[in-house]
């Protein structure tokens, strides 16, 4: 049995994460022995620790800290080698506030769920998106993102909605004012703006919720598009809590199954929201990276039997061949 590698980030949430590791780390690491342990400190970073973990040869690696934790570890791993990176098995553990409470006030069983799946080690490969970002450098960035992008432009000048410069100098204000967005069959326009959102897995990167069903589900991007409406000049936005309300006219939405989307702005900057981390670019395309990472899972995958031909065998009766 590979030894576990465990990658704490202590400065996840503020820091909370490293009080809580603190607190349960003595029963976690007994339940999941043998394990190997990297905390996060000043010198050095989640990046820098898998890095480590990965030349060191090892198997298992579990990374445990927040949304950002989780999304630097995906993008160092996706920079390793396939032939390396496809026999390691991934754990992911995203701590909020409240599983940390959940956790403290109930040690001894949920910790030693926990230590059991990531010690069992079940894994399946799991899609990625993929992203190449052309920023102000004009150099390509490729970046890998688990579960969703989302970003909005307007079409015109006419429906662009300046805030006041008191607000721009609290909050970066980056929309551009012209966008177009094409998949690989089709083109979109919003007359006034567009809500867009691109999403591969609508589960969190979590190894003791997510299934094997649950990852064998995307094998396309998952297109979203929301047209807003003008009110006098004004471009309204809606939140994506209306995309399953029926509104004549109002929060119109569509989706659409796609292997690619390109997505070029110009007359400003383009802000993704990739998994929460924020980027800029002035276009991206997207697409998937198929079975990118083998990620360890609370369930072992089912595997269909390969299906058994029964052939009658000739029998010889009397020095004669019969069916």
């Amino acid at each position: 049995m590979p030894v576990t590698t465990l990658v704490v980030d202590d400065f996840a949430r503020n820091g909370r994460v490293g009080l809580f590791w603190k607190k349960i780390a003595p029963h976690f690491m007994a339940e999941v022995a043998p394990a190997r342990l990297l905390q996060t400190h000043s010198e050095n970073s989640v990046s820098s620790l898998i890095e480590d973990a990965v030349q060191g040869g090892a198997k298992k690696i579990v990374l445990i800290g927040d949304q950002r934790s989780l999304f630097l570890g995906i993008n160092t791993l996706m920079r390793v080698s396939e032939e390396i990176r496809k026999k390691l098995a991934v754990g992911f553990w995203p701590l909020q506030d409240w599983d940390m409470l959940v956790y403290s006030m109930n040690i001894g069983n949920r910790l030693e769920r926990a230590a059991r799946i990531f010690k069992a080690g079940h894994t399946c490969p799991v899609d990625l998106g993929k992203v190449k970002l052309i920023r102000d450098d004009q150099m390509p960035h490729i970046l890998y993102f688990w579960g969703q992008c989302e970003f909005s432009y307007v079409e015109d000048m006419e429906n662009l909605v300046v805030p006041p410069l008191f607000f721009t100098k609290l909050i970066p204000f980056h929309i551009p004012v012209h966008g177009h967005l094409q998949t690989e069959y089709h083109s979109f326009h919003g007359d006034g703006g567009l809500n867009v959102r691109i999403s591969v897995h609508n589960n969190t990167p979590h190894s003791m919720q997510i299934t094997p069903e649950d990852l064998k589900q995307s094998r396309k991007l998952q297109l979203h598009w929301q047209q807003g409406i003008t009110c006098r000049g004004r471009w309204i936005r809606f939140p994506w809590l209306t995309m399953g309300i029926k509104q004549r006219g109002l929060a119109q939405t569509a989706r659409k199954s796609c292997f690619s989307v390109k997505f070029h702005a110009t007359n400003g900057p383009l802000s993704l929201t990739l998994d929460e981390q924020p980027h800029r670019c002035s276009s991206a395309t997207f697409e998937i990276t198929e079975k990118a990472l083998p990620v360890i899972t609370r369930m072992v995958p089912f595997v269909l039997p390969e299906t058994v031909k029964s052939v009658r065998s000739p029998v010889k009766l009397g020095g004669a061949m019969t069916n």
